[in-house]
């Protein structure tokens, strides 16, 4: 295929633009999976913390109110309080809200303390290291998505048309100011909705807790319970992060297109059995560059959306010429070779090689 009828060929960006979102899928299937690490971590915890309270205080598996707000004994409260030392000191080396710390600061000078409300802190210390390590940890993840995406897509382009084209390194503190930005209709950022979720499973597993405790359903029933709505949890943070990546790499890859001179671009769905109806509509359609817009005329479309973009070319539309990369010696234009590695491109475009 000569470089005009590459151009022209839209199978031949949409493959290559489809491998790069599969790229970027993984890596957000990637980071989530080490996040449910987290959240499981979490689960198993809550489970040992409340099989260490029944035992010592149920009896045939059951506990009524009544024994469960017994003030905890003299050696009860001292243990109670190391353990509360143990979490303000990995507060020290952790991300937790401030609102927490002070908290734990604040029960650990309490002289009365229930059997429940001990495991209550219990229990929402665990949930508190989930969340603070996904709010310690999403940001970075989002910054590398938005970099990552916004250069292979250079990348892609240069090498389908056969020619480099001088980029400036991208600056860490727009990035971080842009990520920081709320995107959806109701004006929350990610920090926003992960502090909603974060207390509405708190208040989720405090009333799993207290109401098995009122009616008397017993260990059996209450660990099944929490189990339920930890699950849930999982599902709602995987949306977030995926849904939330989704829509960062799409906008890196519009500022990509710009940045490149790119006139239009065409959508492309994922088309199988779990393909969504604005998906399916969307699939095929070509827009303006100046019109790219994530959410609206760009991915995502919805949660979980798998739909993309890839840029669409004519033998008399490509890479302007003021973009075009130049020998600083010989005034040629750079060629990019249609084998070359990233790594090398990135080097030598990226990195001023």
């Amino acid at each position: 295929m000569n470089l005009n009828q590459q151009r022209k060929n839209s199978e031949y960006w949409k493959e290559r633009f489809s491998i790069l979102e599969s790229r970027n899928h993984q890596s957000s299937i990637e980071y989530y999976t080490n996040l449910e690490k987290q959240y499981r971590l979490a689960a198993q915890n809550i489970q040992k913390e409340m099989d260490s309270w029944f035992m010592r205080y149920a009896k045939e598996n059951q506990i009524t109110m009544s024994d469960a707000r017994k003030i905890l004994t003299a050696p009860e409260l001292k243990e109670f309080r190391m353990t509360l030392d143990e979490y303000i000191s990995k507060g020290k080396m952790l991300k937790y809200s401030d609102e927490w710390a002070k908290e734990l600061e604040k029960a650990s000078t309490l002289y009365h303390v229930e059997r429940l409300q001990a495991l209550q802190v219990q229990m929402q210390q665990q949930i508190e290291l989930a969340y603070g390590y996904e709010l310690d940890t999403f940001d970075k993840f989002i910054a590398n998505q938005y970099k990552a995406n916004y250069y292979y897509s250079a990348f892609e382009i240069s090498k389908g048309l056969g020619v480099g084209v001088d980029l400036m390194k991208l600056d860490e503190k727009k990035i971080a100011k842009l990520i920081s930005k709320p995107w959806t209709a109701d004006a929350r950022t990610f920090s926003d909705r992960i502090w909603a979720d974060k207390k509405m499973l708190l208040s989720e597993v405090d009333k799993v807790l207290t109401q098995g405790i009122i009616s008397g359903q017993g260990y059996n029933k209450i660990a099944k319970n929490l189990t339920a709505a930890l699950n849930t949890q999982y599902y709602k943070a995987k949306r977030i992060v995926v849904t939330e990546s989704a829509f960062f790499s799409s906008d890196a890859q519009g500022s990509c297109f710009d940045d490149l001179g790119v006139g239009e671009y065409e959508i492309v769905a994922t088309l199988d059995f779990k393909t969504s109806e604005i998906c399916q509509f969307m699939d095929g359609k070509v827009f303006d560059q100046k019109d790219f817009r994530p959410g609206v005329t760009a991915s995502p479309f919805h949660p979980l959306c798998r739909t993309h973009q890839a840029p669409r070319f004519s033998d008399d539309f490509g890479i302007p010429e003021s973009r075009v990369a130049r020998d600083p010696k010989t005034g040629k234009t750079v060629t990019v070779p249609a084998d070359m590695k990233f790594t090398e491109w990135e080097k030598k475009f990226v990195k001023g090689g």
